[in-house]
């Protein structure tokens, strides 16, 4: 009877870990980004160590602009060549204490860099007071760096697949060499996407 009951034990202990989220390996995601400096579907490599994550990958920028006049950069960027179409993003991922096994809430640091020129349209008033939006300037490519820190949520969907979803806020950094200007932007990042184990 006793081995009986140690069997059920180890039983129970090996189909909770199958259950689990996983605490260690590689993992590929697949996201779409919505970001200061515009919108975009990134592939990334994770790889995780226990309670801690480490991602790297490539971003490719979806041309979405929409016209604003409170900040100089948000959602300007607009790529016209293929080349400054993509970025590199990484990250660091630090998992909380599970709420259940298929639920990880997780802090994260997400980093993406862009090298691709702004679209602008201004708003211009004739001589009898009709307001219309002049044609559109593109700039020469200005580097920027989004920085963001938040609060993410990971749900297991199946053994090897898992919704990933995150938001959070940080700071934009400017480089417009040809204007010899450095600056920065506050910025927000919201995020969805799906994750595989490899």
């Amino acid at each position: 009877m006793k081995n009986i009951f140690i069997i059920l034990l180890c039983l129970s202990g090996v189909l909770k870990a199958q259950n689990e989220i996983p605490k260690n390996g590689f993992e590929l995601d697949a996201s779409y980004y919505n970001l200061h400096t515009g919108h975009s579907v990134n592939l990334e490599v994770r790889r995780t160590f226990k309670n801690h994550s480490l991602l790297l990958g490539l971003s490719c920028h979806l041309n979405h602009y929409i016209q604003n006049s409170q900040y100089a950069y948000l959602k300007q960027f607009y790529a016209t060549t293929a080349f400054n179409r993509f970025g590199l993003t990484a990250g660091y991922e630090y998992k909380i204490k599970e709420v259940n096994p298929y639920v990880q809430p997780y802090i994260f640091y997400n980093a993406q860099l862009t090298h691709m020129p702004t679209l602008h349209r201004y708003n211009l008033t004739d001589s009898l007071g009709m307001t219309y939006v002049s044609e559109a300037k593109i700039s020469k490519p200005i580097t920027g760096l989004v920085n963001t820190l938040g609060v993410g949520l990971r749900i297991k969907l199946s053994e090897k697949l898992y919704l990933n979803q995150s938001i959070g806020g940080g700071v934009f950094l400017i480089h417009d060499a040809d204007k010899n200007y450095k600056g920065w932007e506050l910025g927000y990042q919201w995020r969805m996407g799906l994750t595989y184990k490899i």
